[in-house]
């Protein structure tokens, strides 16, 4: 399998939670007088960071990284919007198709564009699902990294070196 579709889901994820921490953290510092803004901040702060990390982790090609990166996919693969709760994620450029409750059908598209959001009234009700999140865990399940050898042991010392006992010193 080709490295570039990997290259591009990691450097995405590590762009994407970047622009994605900054934002949160300059929200978070103007929003100081509510609590419940900051607990969901700090979600939010936790996926983006994982999201650098699962990029990272990726790009060094460990099974850690296409795990991670999984599940960074997983987290941009549904798109609700409704009073009760707004959830989309973006690392990188998404597309989506989404279904309003009025019947419209289309598609939508973001560039590093993350909400969470709880309780917001006069939401319109919206659900979608992430086409590109869909491709990328299409070629993170094809992709197996290689496994990740030290090499062999070096050889045990010579059995006629003296043994130096600790108590000795």
């Amino acid at each position: 399998m080709s490295k570039v579709p990997i290259r591009i889901i990691a450097i995405l994820q590590v762009i994407g939670g970047f622009l994605g921490m900054v934002f949160v953290v300059w929200a978070m510092i103007a929003q100081t007088s509510n609590i419940f803004s900051r607990a969901i901040g700090i979600v939010e702060l936790l996926i983006e960071i994982l999201a650098i990390v699962a990029g990272i982790a990726l790009w060094i090609e460990t099974p850690f990284g296409r795990k991670a990166s999984m599940a960074i996919q997983l987290i941009q693969l549904p798109k609700i919007t409704s009073p009760a709760i707004i959830f989309m994620f973006s690392f990188g450029f998404d597309l989506w198709v989404h279904a309003s409750s009025d019947g419209v059908v289309g598609f939508q598209t973001s560039v590093f564009f993350n909400q969470l959001f709880l309780n917001v009234p006069n939401a319109p009700v919206d659900f979608g699902v992430s086409i590109t999140a869909i491709v990328a865990l299409l070629i993170l399940k094809k992709y197996a990294p290689q496994s990740r050898t030290l090499g062999p042991l070096p050889p045990p010392p010579p059995s006629n070196w003296p043994v130096v006992d600790a108590r000795a010193q």
